[in-house]
């Protein structure tokens, strides 16, 4: 077979289609699996992936993974995918839909261990030296992301809410405006 294998083409083949009720009342999401090697186990419904691994979900968010090794599980039901661990190092970029505040954030994320991601809790858990970095869209000029960096981080991309362990934040802070007069000239503060 090819250096690369689609999951949606052996998500078909091996594990049917969902009834067209089911999928009708239900929004799906498309996830593309590829890897140099792969294993399905169709009983244990888990898919093993070594060598140049790929995962793209595609649907509200937009998510890829790269790693050389990647698990898969699907849902012993409806053979959807459940979650995904990849051993590393891994990298792992994610714009999740817009939060409550109507804003759009992109999460890029490398880690040296081992990164893994839970569909029903929407939580990415990395570990073994982490980096994230959350970038507001559109991206503004002159106003530099917010980086964690960690022995192990967790996001919830539902409340962008972050733990971790041994945790560093770089960010920028609003930078103080001189004092101006009323035509906007520089006032001179008295020392």
């Amino acid at each position: 077979m090819g250096r690369a294998i689609s999951l949606a083409l052996c998500l078909v083949v091996l594990c049917g289609v969902l009834p067209a009720a089911r999928a009708a009342e239900q929004k799906l999401r498309d996830a593309n699996l590829s890897a140099d090697k792969l294993k399905f186990n169709y009983s244990k419904k888990t898919i093993e992936m070594t060598g140049n691994c790929r995962v793209s979900i595609k649907n509200a968010d937009q998510a890829m993974m790269l790693a050389p090794r990647i698990t898969a599980s699907l849902d012993r039901k409806t053979s959807q995918l459940q979650g995904v661990t990849a051993t590393g190092p891994v990298m792992f970029v994610i714009t999740p839909k817009k939060d409550a505040d109507g804003v759009t954030r992109k999460i890029d994320a490398q880690a040296k261990g081992a990164a893994s991601y839970d569909s029903a809790k929407r939580l990415v858990t990395l570990s073994g030296g982490a980096t994230a970095t959350i970038i507001t869209l559109p991206e503004e000029p002159g106003l530099e992301p917010t980086r964690f960096t960690g022995k192990s981080l967790t996001l919830n991309l539902d409340t962008f809410d972050i733990e971790g362990e041994e945790v560093e934040i770089q960010a920028q802070l609003p930078a103080e405006e001189e004092p101006t007069d009323e035509g906007g000239a520089t006032l001179k503060q008295e020392e």
